[in-house]
């Protein structure tokens, strides 16, 4: 982990524009908190991602007063910084549309596009080499098939659904069940693509 002065000023920058994001996204502007937070994968995973910044940037914070510090969880960070590297892929991809004036709000930049790529990119910028394992692969697979299931087992009671690929009325569990496969090849390309960059980047300095 990088603790220099540029990495701390990188991380502040994303803290502003995550706090913003995750404000405007409960939607408590508009005299009420926006019920359906918890249910979009946008907000959650951009919710956690902001949790392990605060973190990382609290850490920074110490180091550059002059304290020994050390973090603990290279592998959590891997798996989260996959979590919210599919938020910008599959929404620009499947969901977005760029010619949509609403996609330039500030609240859909910040969530979709700006807050998740600058996670990415401290991770890419700021992370020691080799400090995770091929088998973080699979752990950054837990956190979507248990949004998944909770989502089908909500949508039971609900009927709704969050995401065309996860909507059980228009395209049956089969149907479900395919983009769930598709997804997760994607899942694992994006974290094998992730972890060869991790081993093979040698510009780490302290």
């Amino acid at each position: 982990m990088v603790y220099s002065k540029t990495a701390f000023y990188f991380r502040s920058i994303y803290l502003i524009f995550g706090a913003i994001g995750l404000f405007l996204a409960t939607e408590i502007t508009t005299g009420s908190f926006n019920k359906g937070f918890f249910v979009y994968y946008t907000n959650l995973s951009n919710l956690i991602a902001f949790g392990l910044m605060v973190h990382i940037w609290l850490l920074t914070y110490q180091s550059l007063k002059g304290k020994q510090v050390v973090f603990k969880y290279p592998t959590i960070r891997f798996v989260i910084t996959i979590l919210i590297l599919v938020t910008v892929i599959i929404y620009n991809t499947l969901l977005g549309n760029l010619f949509d004036p609403s996609y330039w709000r500030v609240r859909n930049v910040i969530m979709h596009l700006v807050g998740p790529l600058l996670v990415v990119l401290d991770y890419m910028l700021f992370t020691k080499r080799n400090t995770v394992s091929w088998k973080a692969i699979g752990y950054s697979l837990v956190l979507p098939y248990a949004y998944v299931v909770c989502t089908l087992i909500i949508g039971l009671f609900t009927h709704t659904y969050p995401y065309f690929f996860l909507d059980v009325n228009e395209i049956g569990y089969l149907g479900v069940l395919g983009w769930v496969f598709m997804l997760t090849i994607g899942f694992i390309f994006l974290s094998s693509m992730l972890i060869l960059y991790n081993k093979k980047n040698e510009k780490y300095k302290k």
